[in-house]
């Protein structure tokens, strides 16, 4: 995808360490005019912000603290720490944009430990020249604005004072980029209610995510739903760096947000609230809201700032696309006061919904493993599906095998059971979903079991190409095959039960071919081709019955009328 093909993010959240190195010019001019008269060590004021072409007025509270900074001897001050200015501004639109002041110098020694007052920072308050650090909490402001508009607080301040100050000392090229540290930065997008919903209902895509990432062992994903206002009021799907590089393109752990605020709007107006956020988050440290994961060791180096932006705004724009939603700026979203839903001005990558190739893998587990299995290891693997985590004992009891071979069959599903102090269970829920569904639908036909796990090896290479990860997983599902025979015409073969009859125990036949269709039409094929073909599937009574795709699609809908109408 190059620029001019997707909607822009727009910047939430950002939490920065800056770090101005050379000169302690802006903290003295800073204290010179808080202190004395007209403020007298705080104040309110209204200052004017320029940006995007036109000037907004923030509204200032300014005051000062006393931290763990002790001054040097130089200073000749008569006070036990060195004042810290705190600068909280809130803009015309609830936009934020607050500075947390410090001195630093050479010899300087504090109270507290370095990590719990610089995080991030490196450097080293001993050997590095003097200097200001700069706490920056902002929201809806982008991260290159934010210094600009630090540089204007600080004149509008020592003009007020009339504080002599030489504000060439806060120009951002005089930042320490690789020394100043980003710790919290999210980017979001505003979506329609209806789009919205691709995101967070059952099987939508934070659940895929959740369901595929979240069950393998060695991996810490949560995902928390909130629907007590709202459905979607706030979910939260949290995952590390480590498990974020196993999906494509991403680096760094994140916070998948999709939230509406406190009190979300009821009926549908022209209000944008109504509708909700998506959003990505980075963050050092543990998630927000009290989220017990670690998402990131480390910050990012302000330097870095771009690098971060073009992350967050892939790992939205991919969401979405696997998600089904339309990413170009015209359909799916809803402009507010700081998301414009205008086209992007980045290029970026588009990377192939994982979610499938993730669930191949492990599907490839179940085959390889399925091929070779004995009678013992079905006996096993049974148990388990029935019953789900079980001690190995109460295996051997319900399966009639011995300890040894629960043990031998346990080295043969390696890829499918783990064991955990004698408690034996599948390695994860895709598996145990999957495995359980194939049991489940050929129980009456054990052929067939080997076969709906197997039977993608066997397929018509040309039409493999032709088949989503829905289609291959509907013909495992159901032991099925498709084949073209000699006069072109498809034909569909199902070694799984079905009946005719929807008061039968075997699954419906009009139902599993309906969802084939839905497969099918999701692969790209051709409706019409598939109403025409002739499908031979397995009956309860032993044999084969043949018929079309289309009959049995009719007598679907008749069944389906014929509700309605009662």
């Amino acid at each position: 995808m190059t620029e001019g093909d997707h909607v822009a993010t727009a910047p939430h959240e950002l939490r920065a360490t800056l770090w101005y190195p050379g000169t302690l010019a802006p903290y003295w001019a800073l204290s010179g005019a808080l202190l004395g008269p007209p403020f007298e060590g705080s104040t309110e004021l209204e200052i004017p912000i320029r940006r995007d072409g036109g000037v907004d007025i923030f509204e200032f509270e300014i005051y000062y603290q006393q931290g763990a900074i002790e001054p040097a001897s130089r200073f000749d001050l008569k006070t036990d720490s060195m004042y810290e200015w705190r600068i909280k501004g809130r803009g015309p639109e609830r936009e934020k944009l607050s500075f947390h002041v410090r001195p630093r110098f050479a010899g300087m020694n504090i109270s507290t430990p370095w990590e719990d007052v610089w995080g991030d920072l490196k450097a080293d308050p001993h050997a590095d020249p003097e200097g200001i650090d700069v706490d920056v909490n902002s929201s809806n402001i982008e991260p290159d604005a934010v210094p600009k508009h630090f540089r204007t607080v600080v004149n509008a301040i020592c003009e007020e004072a009339s504080q002599r100050f030489n504000d060439a000392h806060l120009d951002p090229r005089h930042i320490d980029g690789e020394h100043s540290s980003i710790s919290q930065f999210e980017r979001y997008v505003r979506l329609t209610r209806n789009y919205a919903q691709t995101l967070t209902h059952e099987g939508g895509y934070f659940w895929r995510l959740m369901y595929l990432l979240g069950s393998e062992k060695g991996r810490k994903v949560t995902y928390k739903v909130d629907n007590e206002e709202v459905v979607g009021y706030n979910h939260r799907l949290n995952y590390p760096a480590g498990t974020a590089r196993q999906l494509p393109g991403q680096r760094l752990g994140k916070q998948l947000k999709h939230y509406h605020p406190q009190h979300p709007r009821k009926q549908q107006t022209d209000d944008p609230l109504y509708h909700p956020k998506f959003a990505a988050l980075f963050k050092k440290g543990q998630a927000p809201n009290n989220d017990s994961i670690t998402l990131n060791q480390h910050g990012v180096v302000w330097n870095d700032r771009d690098e971060l932006t073009q992350e967050l705004e892939e790992t939205v724009i991919n969401c979405l696309e696997h998600a089904g939603v339309p990413t170009d700026a015209e359909v799916a979203f809803v402009p507010d006061d700081h998301f414009q839903a205008r086209t992007s001005e980045r290029s970026i990558a588009l990377h192939p919904d994982p979610t499938p190739e993730i669930e191949a893998e492990q599907e490839s587990v179940i085959v390889r493993t399925f091929r070779e299995l004995s009678e013992a290891d079905m006996d096993v693997l049974e148990e388990i599906a029935d019953n789900g985590e079980t001690h190995y004992q109460r295996v051997a009891d319900g399966s009639g095998r011995d300890i040894s071979t629960i043990y031998r069959a346990l080295d043969e599903l390696d890829g499918i059971l783990e064991n955990s102090n004698g408690l034996i269970r599948f390695r994860s829920r895709k598996v145990a979903e999957e495995i359980r569904d194939v049991l489940r639908t050929t129980e009456q036909h054990l052929d067939a079991a080997f076969k709906a796990t197997a039977g993608l090896l066997d397929l018509d290479e040309r039409l493999l190409e032709k088949m989503s990860g829905a289609m291959q997983k509907w013909l495992s599902r159901y032991a099925a095959d498709v084949v073209d025979d000699t006069s072109g015409e498809v034909r569909i073969k199902i070694e799984s039960v079905l009946s005719r009859y929807r008061s039968s125990s075997s699954p419906w036949a009009p139902e599993v071919i309906d969802e084939a269709l839905d497969a099918w039409i999701n692969s790209g094929g051709n409706e019409r081709e598939f109403r025409n073909a002739t499908v031979e599937f397995a009956t309860p009574g032993g044999g084969y019955e043949t018929t079309k795709a289309k009959a049995l699609l009719d007598d679907l809908y008749a069944r389906e009328q014929a509700r309605i109408i009662h």
